[in-house]
């Protein structure tokens, strides 16, 4: 790490890594959905625009709203912009999947991070429907099912769920993230911003310092969105920096509610807040060197976005016009010129290792732009292989720009949703998961993780790999317990054979029971995993004398 700020910096990096993972919460309980068509009532979202066979393309707002649309010939893809391993989003694309599925007769889903077929069976040919609900939420929380997997598992009428990917492609794009997507990298990153956030002491000013300190706490999360565009408003009001009075800011502060109601774009809101922020900043200012500062903090805010797969296309533009300006060269010359307060200048040569990386990423990114593309024309074939003239497109929001201008050129109807989200803090498992860690889950540092998907758990043929072989089990055997737990069964053995070596036992009750390892919520019930018999055996002692309901499962799990 970058040794002439701290000697200890090796150990800093442990110390964050500790504290990401301390950091981690277990997922909530959700009641099932049931798919009722009177939830997704009109006003319709978006202007129509895209007819096919002679009905117009719209959707209920509640699920999402139609971004753009193009009207071709022939073929019409609705294409879904997913936040990956995010609950809400995958709920409402679940929901979009059977609104068009009753409206319009689709029968065909493209997904991104499979490649063959996307099979459910193991989930739909359950016969209790209650219990297949409440499992697939379970697993849908931690990341394991998508949305459109959540659907094919429990609702009619059904649909087909087609891989997009192209192999070779997406294997090299997992090699590179597990290149450049880990602590060291993340630990740099922190390096450079506490660097920066000293210089702030002696470089901003009194106001600008206290304005700054407010910013902080909002990204720190010490402060709620709704308080800080409060305090954005009411600071652009005081220097006269004006808004227009339909602006998302001002609908958001009307509604005073910390979440997005229908008539907020999230996005523009947002968009708005940066803007506020630069404003008030200009106003701010009284040397150039401030300026220079906040510059690089933008520009190593956006290099931490890059490797952790969370920039937005209008920053990674930015990254790639101005590329020299992100080499950390850039970064030690400023630090060294104008950080008179350090007792020793950073050197060149400790920042290389985070080129590398990002150099790294930067390849990935020119993958996922060659994806995009390949997406068009998987999911083309898939059409003309199943006879089908309509079609969903699952892939993450980062690929939006490249899959419509490869649509519109070939001719292509299409309508591009964004699914609706009305909270910005989130609970998702996505980086742990891409880590092929397991849970409990680690919170996002960011809120778009729309840039590669995972591998789906369900695709024909992913059987092979032991993660894969272990999920299939798990399923069944949370599907089992379910089942028997419903039932008031006391003690039912499953054997379960996986490659997990110790055996384990699951207690359910309503109320916590200190010594288990792991909790897990699915419907109502609560379920308490023990690593050894003996634990689950006192835990079910105790249940039995508070005359609360109990279910013991044995089996490996691992």
């Amino acid at each position: 790490m970058i040794k002439s700020m701290h000697d200890n910096s090796g150990l800093r990096v442990v110390t964050k890594g500790i504290a990401v993972f301390l950091a981690f919460t277990m997922v909530t309980p959700c009641m099932a959905w049931a798919f009722d068509a009177r939830i997704y009532a009109m006003p319709h979202a978006g202007q129509v625009k895209v007819h096919h066979l002679g009905r117009a393309m719209v959707l209920p707002k509640k699920l999402g709203d139609i971004n753009q649309s193009f009207q071709g010939n022939g073929k019409t893809i609705v294409h879904i912009q997913d936040l990956h391993c995010n609950h809400e989003v995958q709920k409402n694309i679940a929901g979009l999947i059977h609104y068009l599925a009753k409206e319009h007769n689709l029968r065909l889903v493209g997904e991104e991070g499979a490649f063959h077929t996307v099979n459910t069976a193991g989930i739909r040919d359950f016969p209790i429907k209650k219990i297949r609900e409440q499992v697939s939420d379970y697993f849908m929380r931690q990341g394991k099912l998508t949305g459109a997997e959540y659907y094919a598992s429990l609702s009619e009428p059904a649909v087909r769920l087609e891989g997009i990917e192209t192999p070779g492609l997406y294997n090299e794009s997992q090699q590179a993230v597990g290149f450049f997507l880990n602590h060291e990298s993340q630990g740099y990153c922190q390096d450079l911003r506490d660097i920066l956030d000293e210089m702030k002491a002696s470089i901003y000013n009194p106001l600008l310092r206290k304005f700054d300190s407010r910013r902080m706490d909002y990204r720190k999360g010490k402060t709620s969105l709704l308080k800080h565009c409060a305090y954005l408003n009411s600071t652009a009001k005081g220097m006269k920096i004006s808004r227009a009075p339909d602006s998302q800011l001002v609908r958001f502060l009307k509604h005073k509610q910390n979440y997005f109601s229908l008539d907020i774009d999230s996005d523009q809101l947002f968009r708005e807040l940066d803007g506020i922020d630069t404003e008030i900043r200009e106003c701010l200012y009284n040397t150039e060197t401030q300026r220079e500062l906040d510059e690089h903090y933008r520009r190593l805010d956006i290099i931490e976005k890059i490797l952790n797969i969370s920039v937005a296309p209008k920053e990674l533009r930015d990254f790639r016009t101005r590329r020299q300006k992100y080499v950390m060269k850039e970064f030690v010359d400023f630090i060294n010129n104008v950080g008179a307060i350090r007792e020793s200048p950073l050197q060149v040569s400790e920042s290389l290792v985070l080129d590398k990386y990002v150099e790294k990423a930067e390849q990935f990114y020119m993958q996922a732009d060659e994806r995009s593309r390949h997406f068009v024309d998987n999911l083309c074939r898939k059409m003309e292989k199943h006879s089908e003239d309509i079609a969903v497109m699952i892939t993450g929001g980062f690929h939006t720009e490249k899959v419509l201008a490869k649509l519109q050129s070939q001719n292509i109807s299409y309508i591009s949703i964004k699914p609706r989200l009305t909270r910005q803090d989130i609970v998702n498992p996505y980086f742990d998961l891409l880590r092929n860690q397991q849970t409990p889950l680690e919170k996002l540092l960011a809120k778009n993780q729309d840039i590669l998907a995972l591998p789906t758990y369900l695709m024909d043929g992913s059987l092979t790999t032991p993660a894969r072989r272990i999920f299939a089990k798990q399923l069944q055997a949370f599907l089992n317990m379910v089942n028997q737990a419903q039932k008031g069964q006391v003690l039912i053995p499953l054997k379960i054979a996986t490659t997990g070596p110790d055996e384990v036992t699951a207690v359910v009750s309503d109320r916590p029971e200190p010594g288990a390892w792991q909790r897990v919520e699915i419907g109502k019930r609560i379920y308490h995993l023990f690593s050894s018999a003996s634990q689950a055996k006192s835990a079910l002692e105790k249940i039995r004398k508070k005359k609360s309901s109990f279910f013991v499962w044995l089996g490996k799990i691992s």
